[in-house]
């Protein structure tokens, strides 16, 4: 594996939703599912792509916008917390790539979702200790928005040159842009390589985050070489 990338890469920063987890999909058939339970317009695939990678409220938000009306957010929450009960959802990151992250790198993570959301899945997906930085939508600004990357890299103090994010929609690509660092994106989640044709180009496009660390292997050897 080789990559262009000249700068060597001492932290990785990745996106929860599709990225670590797998449970985009289940996400979206639980949004579907709220929208016919409440008399709103069915999402197609270009609607389901930008609610992918958004918090609930812009989920609401953009639902209200589309159906031209203020959508109820306590209903929505009371069937959207039913239906995502009914999913089933599974961890992607491998043992293997955990502790190689942890063991070789500076492991953090930035993520649309909500704090509570995160912790209740660390704990259920045994990840305690596993990130050194966690920044989410309740305490920062929502992806494309830089501002998370912003926090994490300053508090780890390393340069966004050397972090490398990693994410599976175009949000995260746009926010390591806005921070100039380079970032991965993956296929674990709904967005189609057509997604990304006119944003800034990602170091590379991998199949899952388990394919990572051999990259960064590769980055940084040839770093070394140079």
């Amino acid at each position: 594996m080789t990559s262009a990338y000249d700068n060597p890469i001492h932290a990785v920063i990745s996106d929860w939703c599709g990225t670590i987890e797998s449970n985009v999909v289940s996400r979206i058939t639980a949004i579907q599912s709220c929208c016919k339970d409440m008399g709103l317009q069915p999402l197609n695939t270009e609607a389901s792509q930008k609610i992918s990678g958004m918090t609930q409220q812009c989920t609401i938000d953009y639902l209200s916008s589309l159906n031209k009306l203020k959508v109820d957010k306590n209903q929505f929450m009371k069937y959207y917390s039913r239906y995502r009960q009914q999913q089933q959802t599974q961890l992607i990151l491998s043992t293997a790539a955990k502790k190689w992250f942890t063991q070789h790198c500076t492991f953090c993570l930035f993520t649309n979702g909500t704090r509570t959301y995160i912790n209740d899945n660390i704990k259920k997906y045994e990840l305690d200790n596993c990130f050194e930085q966690i920044a989410t939508s309740d305490e920062f600004p929502a992806k494309p928005s830089p501002a998370m990357l912003e926090f994490i890299t300053k508090a780890i103090n390393i340069p966004a040159k050397h972090c490398l994010i990693v994410g599976d929609h175009p949000f995260d690509l746009l926010a390591a842009h806005a921070v100039q660092a380079p970032c991965v994106i993956v296929e674990t989640g709904i967005s189609s390589p057509d997604d990304f044709v006119n944003l800034p180009k990602a170091v590379a496009h991998l199949e899952t985050i388990n394919d990572v660390p051999a990259l960064i292997q590769s980055i940084n050897a040839e770093n070394m070489d140079r």
